[in-house]
């Protein structure tokens, strides 16, 4: 009875958002769309409307509304393609626009450990750290310090779908690392002013960790 009446409140909360969908839907103009010469069409031009459609910004990772409003402009006044969706939130889409055409040196992978490693090196070779990797490179995509058994790593990692940047410490010889910090970062994807931030983040990530554990 109870399982019952549970499907009966799902069904209802189902029925609520696709009547409010209906409601709050915003009409497709076929004349108004840009050419399409494929053979499958997207479902809002099979439904006849646009929904508010949520996504995750490809910048930041915060969820995202594009509204109706916003598609039917985009598809319609802009003639922007069927198939592209939105993938910057509205923040980054403002960042994005005003650096349109500029080149940032953090879109570089390769810069980002010659930055840090300008940064924190000379505070690592005073406590007694030696460069192991990295020594000379212009831009390195690997750094290791070591300073008796303990070795330290700053690395990239793109084994997953999402690149990631990594500090990574081995207390004993042939012990396997153990992770100290990790953010992630796609540099073709992200703007300039996320890119700086996940940078700063990092970097204050990496002085805390080797403040506090790098000393004798």
């Amino acid at each position: 009875m109870n399982h019952n009446r549970k499907r009966r409140e799902a069904e209802d909360r189902q029925r609520r958002r696709q009547e409010a969908d209906v409601r709050n839907n915003v009409q497709v103009d076929p004349k108004a769309l840009a050419p399409c010469n494929s053979y499958g069409w997207p479902e809002f031009i099979g439904r006849g409307y646009y929904l508010d459609v949520s996504f995750t910004c490809a910048s930041c990772g915060t969820e995202e509304v594009w509204p109706a409003s916003q598609q039917k402009w985009w598809y319609e006044v802009a003639k922007g393609s069927v198939y592209s969706r939105a993938k910057l939130c509205q923040i980054c889409r403002e960042e994005a626009r005003l650096c349109k055409g500029k080149a940032h040196p953090l879109q570089n992978a390769g810069r980002w450990l010659g930055l840090i490693r300008d940064d924190i090196e000379p505070a690592l070779l005073a406590s007694g750290w030696h460069p192991v990797i990295g020594i000379g490179e212009s831009r390195p995509m690997l750094l290791s310090y070591g300073r008796g058994d303990v070795l330290v790593r700053l690395r990239w990692d793109s084994s997953s779908y999402r690149t990631a940047l990594i500090l990574e410490r081995r207390d004993v010889r042939d012990a396997p690392f153990q992770t100290l910090v990790q953010i992630g970062c796609d540099t073709y994807d992200m703007t300039h002013g996320e890119l700086q931030r996940r940078f700063d983040s990092y970097l204050s990530m990496v002085k805390d960790q080797l403040g506090s554990k790098a000393k004798p």
